[in-house]
């Protein structure tokens, strides 16, 4: 089967070939359905996490059961933070006898959590309304008064009502009065009483002595005051696992002021949900920030966090595995954090991570972020982790440690395709500079954690000093392969205008220019956050738009390029309806597989009519395709498979020709007459190519987009022209 490429037949075309150096279209050519990822507000989410550490959650409070005790937080009004109350079982004595408390394990079974403890068991029975927190009792070592005392540690005051404890203050909860049940239902009040900090609950000795085991012992922790309302949920990256076709979407949920969380949510390659949302952080830290990558060879995701005790400093960056076929998280694990062994000083702030998509060796993970060394000194350090959440290095690996104040690091989502020598994840930070300098800079890293020296330098400048913001945050895609060469596209949003780069692997900026300038316009609306991801030849961008005063929107558009700078293939559109939104995220098959796909997903947070995570499968390619236009003759079928898409293969097909047979490829000419032949036309003058089958794979050329080139099939057996030669329709190709 010949396969011709189409670069040469487009220069033997060049005449028919047309160019529109400035494309807009209103909308995108195929957005599938939204796919709503926040999870149901009413549901439990559960989390089992290190240390046999098992989380749960409802709409207005939550919770962590572990072997040394359990938590119990309220969700608090808007703006305030969370109270949590801890718990732990201090003694248990029956009949003057002390019963030994140590925990075994903590287990999970439906909305049960169990500690399991020497003679007896700890239950909590989880419901949208709170905790049924139960001690069971299979067998006594002798019978008499049972009393068990609780430590309590809170910020909450501790008051007795009357109908057990009240923790006042925002996110107060409230201890139930407890109940004894024995075996034949027969039940009796078990006072409960706060006495010098600890809660106390007693079974009366008359009713231990009668009653018939197992015995219960049933006390209920709720909030005050449940707060119902929706969570906000912001902050959505996503990533593409090749191996099991899966997307996974995360985002964070704030459960208060001082406390949020992390959930995922899977979706196969038609953007259908697989499995509801699940949590990937539940406890009393906060993790904030969420990004993930795929590291494809393993078929593991890793979801990393800027994490802290309250929503303030000490920040450190945590990290967490999931499993692509399954959704199964690991045990969450600490990346940097100061005071650890090796690891360095100061917060680490803005975690961003790239995976990789296999090669000869080893493949990790790298991890980058902020080090605040001082108010005014921010330094780009990063490290590798494995697939299984373990360090490549204690210590972490320089990208910038000079006196600069470097911030806001953002790194490619994978190393990009094979082969490994050329393999690199690019890093964007913004500076703000003390003596000179970029606003905006750029590092490489190859695949195994070398920086890469350019100019002698660990980074390089990329853009000047233009009013970088806090929604300016500079964002960097993966490797695109363009015409053989690797480039890597910078966005950011400086005096609210998207503006990106266009970056080779010497750290040259190829092309810089504004997506007003891209459309051939003087300006735009108010733009923010800008983030970008490849398709391994073009490069989409969304960010966030000021439609009004009181509404955003979330807008994207397809990146090519021409020979004199970026332009616009398609877009700019609208994800969804105008509302407030906050972020976006996008990310790339390609990014995960290495192999070029028009396949990507675009998401973004919003707040009208609710909060909510919104998720889009987007195919990005330009107008454009195959258009048929009747010439020939003598009946010649040709059957057209694939589309003229950068980096795919479109196919024509001779489906009966006998004997030679080939195509005319070139420019498209009027249908004219044949020489003798008046009833056989030809609309295609150019190469002749033999072959009843002619592939043709489209370079990743952006250059060549909007391109036509035409196509006519011909048999020299069995026709009616000079008694042999047949002709098919004439094809026009539109380069997408």
């Amino acid at each position: 089967m010949y396969v011709r490429p189409l670069l040469p037949l487009l220069a033997a075309a060049l005449p028919a070939l047309t160019q529109d150096p400035v494309r807009q279209f209103p909308t995108p050519s195929a957005i599938q359905a939204n796919a709503q990822a926040a999870d149901a507000a009413a549901d439990l989410h559960f989390d089992v996490a290190a240390d046999d550490t098992v989380g749960v959650a409802a709409r207005s409070w939550k919770a962590a059961v572990h072997r040394r005790g359990w938590t119990f937080a309220a969700r608090p009004e808007a703006g305030h933070p969370d109270a949590p109350v801890a718990f732990g079982l201090e003694t248990a004595v029956v009949g003057g006898k002390a019963l030994t408390t140590s925990a075994l394990h903590v287990s999970r079974t439906g909305n049960r959590i169990t500690v399991t403890r020497d003679g007896f068991a700890e239950r909590f029975d989880a419901s949208p309304t709170g905790i049924e927190h139960s001690f069971w009792f299979p067998t006594l070592p002798q019978r008499g008064e049972l009393q068990l005392r609780l430590r309590v540690t809170s910020a909450l005051r501790g008051e007795d009502d009357g109908d057990g404890i009240d923790f006042v203050g925002p996110g107060g909860i409230h201890y139930g009065e407890a109940i004894a049940i024995d075996a034949h239902g027969e039940r009796t009040a078990a006072p409960t009483s706060w006495q010098d900090g600890q809660i106390v609950l007693t079974v009366p000795a008359a009713f231990v002595e009668r009653c018939a085991l197992p015995l219960l012992i049933d006390p209920l922790v709720a909030p005050i005051t449940p707060i119902t309302s929706p969570y906000p949920l912001t902050e959505p990256d996503a990533s593409w696992d090749e191996g099991a076709s899966t997307w996974l979407l995360v985002w964070e949920r704030a459960f208060s002021a001082t406390d949020s969380d992390l959930f995922a949510r899977r979706f196969d390659a038609a953007m259908q949900p697989l499995g509801t949302a699940f949590a990937l952080d539940l406890s009393v830290d906060s993790w904030q920030r969420p990004r993930v990558a795929d590291h494809g060879p393993a078929g593991t995701f890793l979801v990393v966090a800027q994490t802290s005790a309250d929503t303030a400093p000490p920040f450190w960056v945590a990290g967490r595995t999931v499993a692509a076929s399954t959704g199964v998280p690991a045990a969450p694990f600490i990346i940097e954090k100061a005071g650890v062994s090796g690891h360095a000083t100061g917060d680490k702030l803005w975690p961003d991570v790239g995976g990789d998509v296999g090669g000869v060796g080893q493949g990790w993970f790298t991890v980058v972020w902020a080090r605040k060394y001082a108010v005014l000194d921010h330094d780009i350090h990063m490290k590798q982790v494995g697939p299984d959440g373990s360090l490549r290095t204690v210590s972490p690996v320089h990208v910038d440690n000079g006196i600069e104040d470097d911030r806001q690091p953002s790194i490619s989502r994978s190393s990009g395709p094979a082969p490994r020598s050329e393999q690199r994840l690019a890093i964007a930070f913004a500076r703000t500079p003390r003596v000179g300098g970029a606003a905006l800079r750029g590092a490489f890293s190859t695949w195994d954690g070398q920086i890469v020296g350019i100019g002698g330098a660990s980074s390089f400048p990329i853009a000047g000093a233009l009013g970088f913001s806090g929604h300016g945050l500079p964002t960097v895609s993966t490797a695109a392969v363009v015409a053989g060469s690797r480039q890597w596209l910078f966005c950011s949003t400086p005096a609210d205008t998207v503006w990106c780069h266009l970056v080779d692997a010497n750290g040259n900026v190829v092309f810089a220019n504004s997506l007003p300038a891209m459309q051939g316009q003087a300006g735009m609306p108010s733009a923010l956050g800008a983030v970008v991801e490849t398709d391994g030849c073009r490069f989409v961008v969304a960010w966030t738009q000021a439609a009004s005063v009181q509404a955003l929107l979330t807008r994207a558009a397809l990146i090519g390029s021409s020979a004199t700078g970026l332009r616009v293939d398609e877009g700019p559109f609208n994800l969804g309806a105008t509302d407030v939104t906050w972020q976006s995220a996008v990310a790339s098959r390609y990014a995960g597989s290495g192999v070029p796909s028009t396949r990507h997903l675009l998401a973004r947070s919003s707040t009208q009519p609710g909060p909510a995570i919104e998720a889009w499968g987007y195919d990005g390619i330009a107008p454009g395709g195959v258009t048929m236009r009747a010439a020939g003759c003598g009946g010649l079928t040709t059957v057209v498979t694939g589309r003229p898409v950068l980096g795919e293969t479109i196919t024509f097909t001779l489906t009966d020709a006998n004997g030679p047979a080939g195509f005319l490829v070139g420019p498209a000419i009027p249908a004219l007459p044949f020489g003798p032949c008046l009833q056989c036309t030809i609309a295609v003058v150019g190469e002749t190519v033999f072959g009843a089958t002619l592939p043709i794979p489209v370079p990743c050329n952006p250059t060549l987009v909007g391109g036509t080139i035409s196509f006519q099939g011909f048999a020299l057996q069995g026709g009616t022209c000079l008694g042999s030669i047949r002709a098919g329709d004439a094809y026009d190709v539109d380069i997408q």
